[in-house]
């Protein structure tokens, strides 16, 4: 590759140039000809590693901020209730609840009596959803529409892991040796670059064994 690729380190980057050349990466913290390729692995690893786990580490909404959710209705012991699953979002906290914000005239602000954000054990310091109590999705429901939840919060883990920010260096590490010091189809120590190597295409297989811990499952309480 003879041109550098031109970028900057999106708010939801995992680390920073800095930090990946501090870390035995051979480049001298004054150097900054390779900076534009590490922002970019940077921000690619932090995609990547969201999208695989479903984790929102940093997330790219300025909070507060609100989004809008499905909400799937359930039993417990028989009665009727609600669930809204955030899906590859998560939440620090939950400030307000709107059903039915698309619909005028049907929408319905939740007290917070009617809604619990869960799990109440709030692992890893984020909420992955919401139970909402079944007669405010009864009167809510529209005949053949998905009856939809608009929330608001704080978005995004308070930090990254630190065991993923270590991933993040040492991976675009790898990844910038591999890739992006290929010049004409040779490495820099002027041997034949595999076709492979020319772009990293996934996450290490160690990588995805660390996201794996952070994976949620639906949980109602």
């Amino acid at each position: 590759m003879t041109d550098a690729i031109v970028t900057v380190l999106e708010p939801w980057a995992f680390t920073t140039e800095a930090k990946v050349k501090q870390q035995g990466s051979g480049i001298a913290p004054t150097d900054s000809s390779q900076d534009d390729n590490i922002r970019f692995l940077v921000n690619a690893f932090s995609d990547l590693a969201m999208r695989y786990s479903e984790r929102e580490f940093r997330t790219a909404v300025t909070n507060p901020a609100t989004r809008t959710f499905g909400v799937s209705p359930f039993k417990v012991y028989g009665a009727d209730a609600g669930y809204v699953d955030f899906g590859r979002y998560d939440a620090q906290a939950v400030t307000s609840v709107v059903l039915n914000s698309q619909a005028p005239g049907s929408t319905t602000t939740l007290d917070t009596t009617m809604y619990q954000p869960v799990p109440v054990e709030k692992w890893d310091g984020v909420y992955t959803g919401l139970n909402v109590t079944g007669y405010v999705i009864a009167s809510a429901s529209l005949p053949g529409i998905t009856v939809t939840a608009d929330v608001t919060g704080t978005w995004g883990w308070a930090t990254v892991p630190d065991i993923i920010v270590r991933d993040c260096v040492e991976t675009v590490k790898t990844w910038l040796r591999m890739g992006y010091q290929v010049k004409s189809g040779q490495s820099i120590q002027g041997e034949l670059a595999a076709e492979s190597q020319l772009f990293p295409a996934d996450l290490p297989k160690s990588v995805k064994t660390h996201l794996d811990a952070f994976k949620t499952i639906t949980v109602f309480c």
